[in-house]
């Protein structure tokens, strides 16, 4: 990989200076807001393509960025949407057992009720005995 970008990097350098040996008549270069004085035309090639690739590389970075973020933000919704179903499945299991904890309570009270009274006509019947 190191070897492909040597050579790539040659290449473009190759190329630069030949722009710059081919095209070597003097052009005055209008800013807008100034006037550069006499440049070889070759540099202002030079000069502009690398400008270019280095603001499309910057705009591509921070395009990616947003689009990775983007991504990032679908993927936490979906997420969030898992465990809230998670949570709403588990809170519905934990009110059913505690109405069947409920239910329980009440048939041990109703049993212990029961037990209770059915008891107490016999230990009357046995103090009457004695």
């Amino acid at each position: 990989m190191h070897i492909v970008l040597i050579v790539l990097l040659v290449i473009a350098f190759a190329y630069s200076l030949a722009l710059v040996v081919l095209n070597n008549q003097a052009v005055t270069v209008n800013l807008l807001f100034s006037q550069v004085a006499n440049m070889s035309l070759g540099l202002v090639l030079v000069a502009t393509i690398f400008l270019g690739v280095l603001i499309g590389v910057l705009l591509a970075l921070l395009l990616f960025r947003v689009l990775q973020n983007k991504w990032e933000i679908s993927r936490l919704k979906k997420e969030v949407n898992t465990i809230q179903g998670q949570l709403t499945d588990a809170n519905l299991k934990l009110a059913e057992q505690a109405k069947q904890l409920e239910l329980a309570r009440q048939n041990d009270t109703l049993a212990a009720m029961t037990e209770t009274t059915v008891n107490a006509p016999q230990q009357q019947v046995n103090h009457t005995s004695s």
